[in-house]
């Protein structure tokens, strides 16, 4: 069987081609020529051109997701290889120093021994899965940055308002709260009435400023 080991940079893919478990794995990646493949067309040509029984690749975010979903279309069996699996294999043979040449010989080499068992890989849903939780997880603490900012906000501007809904939960039915309505007042800077159910009606004002005899006068 005719594996092909794939290392995915940001320009480039590191190609081992293996038939067979290498009986030294540490001093055959030392001494191989790795085939390294440049990423556009002329580059994907060359990788079909190997023409290996399976395509092996670890995921590296949106670089290596270029490549696995032109195998795909290509209708090419390719295999997706969690990284702690090729650090494990790198380990086990005694091979400390990492580079993508080592690693594409680890990916080949694993491949080479677990493509009968689909478990041993990562499926397409997953690695498509961990890619939205990791653009999740920014958004998230972004999301929250900017709600601890607003209450912040509130609390020095409106601190009447904010104290009086902290730790507060809206019971079935209930209309908005008064920050709410403090936000809907209309063009006059009248609040808006509260909907049926909720007998709350807050006006806001403008602030009014007591001038003094002298000062009404001029």
């Amino acid at each position: 069987m005719k594996i092909a080991g794939c290392d995915c940079g940001k320009n480039s893919l590191v190609v081992c081609v293996l038939d067979e478990f290498p009986t030294d794995l540490k001093d055959y990646s030392r001494n191989y020529k790795p085939l390294i493949v440049k990423a556009d067309r002329e580059g994907l040509e060359v990788l079909l051109a190997i023409a290996a029984d399976i395509y092996a690749i670890e995921p590296t975010g949106a670089y290596s997701r270029l490549w696995i979903d032109r195998l795909i279309e290509a209708n090419k069996d390719t295999r997706i290889i969690n990284s702690s699996k090729v650090k494990s294999l790198l380990r086990l043979h005694g091979v400390v120093n990492k580079s993508d040449r080592v690693d594409a010989v680890a990916i080949a080499a694993f491949t080479l021994q677990n493509h009968a068992n689909p478990k041993a890989f990562l499926t397409y849903s997953q690695i498509t899965l961990r890619e939205l939780a990791l653009n999740r997880e920014p958004l998230v603490k972004r999301t929250t940055r900017l709600q601890n900012q607003i209450g912040n906000r509130l609390t020095h501007e409106c601190p009447e308002i904010v104290s009086s809904l902290e730790g507060r939960q809206r019971e079935w039915g209930e209309g908005p709260t008064g920050l709410f309505l403090t936000l809907a007042k209309d063009d006059n800077g009248n609040g808006v009435k509260a909907p049926q159910g909720c007998s709350l009606l807050l006006q806001v004002r403008k602030p009014t400023i007591a001038l003094s005899a002298d000062e009404s006068k001029s």
